[in-house]
């Protein structure tokens, strides 16, 4: 959800094989709970060094990962209010229940399709 205050975020540390090709262990992810990834409501956008932009299943990133510290997310955090991201960011220190964050991203979902059909 995009606020006055900024785009919300929620950074976690992977505590386990997560990757199919690869350990994770230990790297910080950016979560943002309330975009959509695309027209699933179920994925929302997510942000790792490695990797960039990509999706993620909030129920598992959360199962599957800790709350990173002020110090673990410093570096990721810096890397997307940064150039050439510039996010203004408001980062959250829990994560919103996971029925309002899907209900968030369908209404975005449902605006940027409704959006779509009036430029067509």
């Amino acid at each position: 959800m995009t606020t006055m205050t900024g785009t919300a975020v929620l950074f976690r540390v992977w505590t386990g094989d997560c990757a199919i090709d690869g350990d994770t262990h230990g790297n910080v992810i950016a979560m943002f709970p309330y975009e959509p990834f695309n027209s699933d409501a179920r994925l929302c956008m997510s942000f790792e060094h490695a990797g960039q932009h990509g999706s993620a299943e909030p129920d598992g990133v959360i199962a599957n990962s800790r709350p990173a510290t002020a110090d673990e997310a410093a570096p990721l955090l810096a890397e997307l209010e940064g150039r050439p991201y510039g996010y203004q960011l408001h980062v959250m220190s829990r994560p919103p229940h996971p029925r309002y964050a899907a209900t968030m991203r369908a209404r975005k979902i449902r605006a940027r399709q409704a959006a779509a059909g009036r430029q067509a």
